[in-house]
Order: structure tokens, then C-alpha cells, then sequence
């Protein structure tokens, strides 16, 4: 690994940042960028994931192929950036909701890749978007589907109801707002109506429900659960965090405690999405 950083930091340009230490050390939310200087659409690329809620370190490489050699991108893999997280790297444009997924459930491999540059995913959007995959690559370099994706922007509307004096509802409303959704709010006297009728069933039930892509939303739901939600489109009605557990989005307290996230069935059963731990 020493050997590693001493190569790639020679290929760094006088005045970039420095890079940082092993990523498995890193902050898991700091996203460390190694990209041509002329890129434009590598650029585009890292507002997208900024604008999704992560720290972005930019640095301009020239030889960026021997960078990739060092960091372990199959050559079948690669795509024109190549960035660093939470131990992993994600190779071109891979959209943040894969990202968030992937730091989320820790698989043992060794990063996501977008091949090329096909129109359509964050940092390459065009009027003719085309159907692309991400990939994970595992440690052997092979390559395994992780994610497909339209082409098409996913819908980021999203539709909240809530009580009016609920002060931990308006809490996540600006958090999933900070993640890049809009949000239109509707402060109801009579919530339980709005569940009875959305299907959210009675075991599942929180304070606020939100509607987005055709799913409900119950509850404090991280929003990468949301993202990956909408990226896969299961066969279900939506996701909730049942009651108000203290450390979900909306709900931070001084003592966290694990919860779970559900994927509600069309027949109301639930069963485990996610599970998060303090």
C-alpha cells in the first residue's frame, strides 16, 4: 500500500490536494476524485455527488492510466475518473444512490464501475439516454452486474404529509431536501386516513408519509434507502421505519439505537430492506 500512494502521489500535479491516507481510514463520506484537468464531464460528475450530500477532494492527475493500474481498475472497467471511498473505488460515472448502497451494505469487493461513458448517468446527461449498468468488480477482477439503470432520470418528486406541529418530520423533510429531492409538504389534521388509504399498514405505521415513484415512504427512511428503492423498483408498496427510533434521519439523539428499514409487500407482510446500526 505504501508503495501504492508513493506512485499515484508522483502522478499528482504541483498545488492539488493532497491525497489521503488508506480510504479504508477515511471518512466514509469523503469521496476523494482523481480526474484530468481538462474533464468536463468528470467535473459534472462531482457536483452530482456533492450535491447528494458528500465531501468531494478533487485532484488532477496527468497519467491517470497508471493511476488506475495502482488502484486496481480493470482495464475492461474503465471510464474516464476515478474516485476513492470508504475503502472502495467507483470508477466513472457511477450515480451517488449506488454509492450510498454500496457503502451501506459493505459487499467484499473491490469498487463499482460505470465502462465508458455512456449518455445518460450523472455527469453525462445528453437528450438521447441510453440504458447502462453499474458493475461490481470484484477482487479477482471479474465483473458482476450490480445495478441497471434506464437512462432516465429517476423521479425525485416527493409528496410529504405531516402533522403540523410535528418538529421531527420537518426535520427529515429538509434532510431528504438536502439529498437533491423536492419536497411539496401537506400539514394534515387526520393522518391516519392518509395511511388507511396509501396501505400503510397499522404494525408499520410512524409520524409522517411521504409518496415518491409510486412507493410510500413511512417513517424516518434514510435516504439511500430511498435511492436504491427507486433504482431497483421492487414489486412492493413502499419502505417504512416503523414508531420514531432515536438515530434515524430526523430523529438524532445522543443515544442511537439500530433499526430497520422494511419493504412493506402488496399484501401488507413486511420484510427486512436495510438495517442500520449507530
Amino acid at each position: 500500500m505504501a508503495m501504492m500512494l508513493s506512485t499515484i502521489s508522483a502522478l499528482l500535479l504541483a498545488g492539488c490536494l493532497t491525497l489521503h491516507p488508506h480510504p479504508a481510514d477515511a471518512d466514509p463520506q469523503v469521496v476523494q476524485v482523481y480526474k484530468s484537468p481538462l474533464c468536463g464531464c468528470c467535473q459534472e460528475w462531482v457536483k452530482h455527488v456533492r450535491s447528494r450530500g458528500y465531501k468531494v477532494n478533487v485532484s488532477n492527475v496527468l497519467d491517470m492510466n497508471s493511476l488506475k493500474r495502482e488502484v486496481g481498475v480493470p482495464s475492461e472497467a474503465t471510464s474516464c475518473h476515478t474516485a476513492v471511498v470508504g475503502g472502495y473505488f467507483i470508477e466513472g460515472h457511477v450515480p451517488a444512490e449506488d454509492i450510498s448502497r454500496l457503502l451501506a451494505e459493505r459487499p467484499n469487493i473491490s469498487g463499482l464501475a460505470v465502462p465508458g461513458m455512456p449518455i445518460g448517468p450523472p455527469g453525462m446527461e445528453g437528450p438521447t439516454p441510453q440504458p447502462y449498468s453499474v458493475v461490481a468488480v470484484q477482487k479477482d477482477g471479474t465483473l458482476e452486474a450490480f445495478a441497471a439503470h434506464s437512462g432516465e432520470a429517476a423521479p425525485q418528486m416527493m409528496q410529504v404529509y405531516k402533522s403540523p406541529t410535528c418538529s421531527c418530520c420537518q426535520k427529515w423533510v429538509d434532510y431528504v431536501q438536502k439529498r437533491g429531492y423536492q419536497v411539496t409538504v401537506s400539514n394534515v389534521s387526520d393522518l391516519n386516513s392518509v395511511k388507511r388509504e396509501l396501505g400503510v399498514p397499522s404494525g408499520a405505521s410512524s409520524c409522517h408519509t411521504a409518496v415518491i415513484g409510486g412507493y410510500f415512504i413511512e417513517g424516518h427512511v434514510p435516504e439511500e434507502d430511498i435511492s436504491r428503492l427507486l433504482t431497483e423498483r421492487p414489486n412492493i408498496s413502499g419502505l417504512a421505519v416503523p414508531g420514531m427510533p432515536i438515530g434515524s434521519p430526523g430523529m438524532e439523539g445522543p443515544n442511537p439505537q439500530p433499526y430497520t428499514v422494511f419493504a412493506v409487500q402488496k399484501d401488507g407482510k413486511l420484510t427486512v430492506f436495510a438495517e442500520h446500526r449507530p
